[in-house]
């Protein structure tokens, strides 16, 4: 219970910037560490987050030489990260349970955490999202002239489509005609 008063009355200070903010911030995070502790190790054992990362591309991504070490830096990273939200996001008064509070929005601030430590998402980069091949070289789709030419050919076909239905559409398409 002492703890609950002591981080109602941190967050009060750090919303209202009355006292010394920085001892606040401090306190609730030395104050909840376990649970801080607990949530992050929690995050980093699920194969969705660090647990299913490769150990190479944790330990070349991260700059570190064995797989506990880049473990080791997500966690301790990620225990910061979840401190300084606690600290600065966390209001009572719409979550009061602050462990709820810090496992749903860890979760979500987990998401890149790796990425932003050097690891390189494979999903993103094999041909999902995050494409890194040339496209212009891989589809051979011609010059820049080839392009500009199809593009021109695309804004006018759509113009005529448009010409019935659009006011100014037949003297944009007789623009382009000429």
């Amino acid at each position: 219970m002492t703890n609950e008063i002591s981080n109602l009355e941190d967050i009060n200070t750090i919303r209202t910037g009355e006292g010394d903010v920085t001892r606040a911030k401090n306190r609730i995070i030395k104050n909840n560490e376990g649970i801080i502790t607990k949530i992050a190790k929690s995050i980093a054992e699920n194969p969705n987050y660090f647990a299913g990362i490769a150990p190479e591309a944790a330990t070349q991504g991260m700059g570190v030489s064995t797989y506990g070490q880049a473990k080791k830096l997500y966690i301790d990273t990620l225990k910061g990260n979840l401190g300084t939200m606690i600290a600065n996001e966390w209001d009572p008064t719409i979550e009061p349970d602050l462990e709820k509070f810090t496992r749903n929005r860890g979760f979500v601030r987990a998401n890149s955490l790796a990425t932003d430590l050097g690891v390189v998402d494979t999903r993103k980069t094999e041909g999902g999202i995050g494409i890194t091949k040339d496209l212009t070289t891989e589809l051979d789709i011609g010059t820049d002239e080839d392009i500009e030419g199809a593009i021109d050919q695309r804004e006018e076909e759509q113009a005529y489509l448009l010409k019935d239905k659009l006011p100014n559409a037949e003297k944009v398409y007789k623009n382009l005609k000429s």
